[in-house]
């Protein structure tokens, strides 16, 4: 538990003294930069891959049949692959429900689900 909170003990007072000897506000950001660039460095290069060799291809393999063969051309194909994230906040969107004692009256949209999320927090 101690690991946990040392970067928020240790992380203000190593900005502060940095803040104090080269006198300069944004010498922080730039230590962090260059902290973060070789975090990055050693991370693609230092830290072992998880799969093996023949792993690997395999999922390569599957990766690449999948996504010849579902492969659609146009504006919403694309569209819809760049927002693809944003898939599960169609929880929050909402329903249609119908009136059955009116059935020629449209379907009313539900907003009792956008809510609940909410209040549940």
């Amino acid at each position: 538990m101690g690991m946990l909170f040392i970067g928020t003990t240790l992380g203000p007072m190593l900005g502060s003294l940095v803040i104090h000897f080269t006198h300069s506000n944004i010498s922080v950001f730039y230590m962090s930069a260059a902290i973060h660039f070789i975090f990055g460095i050693l991370t693609c290069f230092v830290v072992p891959d998880s799969l093996l060799p023949i792993q690997k291809a395999i999922s390569r393999r599957r990766h690449s049949e999948k996504s010849l063969s579902g492969r659609r051309t146009g504006l919403v194909p694309l569209l819809k692959r760049m927002f693809g994230f944003l898939t599960p906040l169609a929880l929050l969107a909402p329903i249609r429900v119908s009136d059955p004692a009116h059935p020629h009256k449209p379907a009313a949209r539900d907003w009792s689900s956008c809510s609940s999320p909410c209040r549940t927090a």
